[in-house]
């Protein structure tokens, strides 16, 4: 009777063993697969920018005048102004990470949908978090509008 539970007690803790090796190597995979998201995801902003060529800049400069400009930037609400400010700032924190390395060289199929989902939920929480911070800023502009139009609409 013993014996029979001896047994079992050992081979649920192989299993045991099993699983928490398994969950660590897929806790690794993860870890591996956030950083080459954020690997592509900051090379894509570094080629987007560089998109940008200075002939480009140099014919929109000329077709542009100063009063244009200067136009465009008083007619653009608030709560459409985007902070731009925050660049990412990752590309230096990951050690041995270089943009010039091809990440996919050894990607396996299933590796490549990971990327796509976790690229996809990146994306989502970055649309989150945008819509927030409108958000926010159309609630403080009509906090600080609210009493002139009571006393305008009386």
């Amino acid at each position: 009777m013993y014996e029979t539970r001896i047994k079992e007690l050992k081979q649920s803790d192989k299993e045991n063993t099993n699983l928490k090796a398994k969950v660590t190597k897929l806790r690794n995979d993860i870890e591996e697969i956030k950083k080459k998201v954020q690997i592509i995801t900051n090379t894509q902003y570094i080629l987007s920018a560089e998109d940008i060529s200075s002939e480009n800049l140099e014919q929109n400069l000329q077709d542009n005048s100063s009063k244009q400009i200067g136009l465009q930037c008083n007619e653009t609400p608030i709560y459409n102004i985007v902070d731009n400010a925050s660049i990412p700032d990752e590309l230096n924190d990951i050690p041995g990470s270089n943009i010039s390395d091809n990440i996919f060289s050894e990607t396996k199929p299933y590796e490549n949908k990971e990327i796509k989902f976790l690229e996809q939920l990146h994306k989502e929480h970055i649309s989150n978090e945008i819509r927030e911070r409108n958000q926010k800023k159309l609630k403080s502009q009509d906090s600080i509008l609210k009493p002139f139009n009571l006393l305008y609409n009386d």
